[in-house]
């Protein structure tokens, strides 16, 4: 049978606690409904992630492993481009600076370069 202060006879009622801190009185009022879907909804995510992500618990990898295919699949992409570029930074001598030095046409695309590029920074 159910008393009169019984939560369960009407759910719209504020219940007071019985405990007194101080001089002050606290309801028990229930956290409302949308909060406890977003509650369980939020444990159920966290399960599902580390299901996803975690290597080892899960069918995921793991972002380490993700990271590294990435890698493998950008040095397998642009690798040979990498290679090349390096290659020709290497071969810059004094003397094949002095022959690009003059060069009219392009020392005049290297100052319009400068002009668009550097001299915000740098000045004219």
């Amino acid at each position: 049978m159910s008393t009169p202060d019984d939560p369960r006879k009407d759910s719209g009622a504020d219940r007071l606690l019985e405990h007194d801190a101080d001089g002050i009185r606290e309801y028990d009022n229930p956290m409302p409904r949308w909060w406890l879907w977003i509650f369980w909804a939020t444990i159920l995510w966290s399960v599902i992630y580390v299901a996803d992500v975690v290597p080892g618990v899960g069918s995921g990898r793991g972002r380490i492993a993700n990271y590294e295919a990435d890698m493998a699949q950008a040095e397998a992409r642009y690798g040979a481009a990498r290679a090349a570029a390096a290659n020709a930074a290497a071969v810059v001598t004094p003397e094949a600076i002095l022959v690009l030095a003059q060069d009219s046409d392009r020392m005049t695309a290297a100052r319009e370069r400068f002009a668009a590029t550097c001299s915000p920074c740098h000045l004219a």
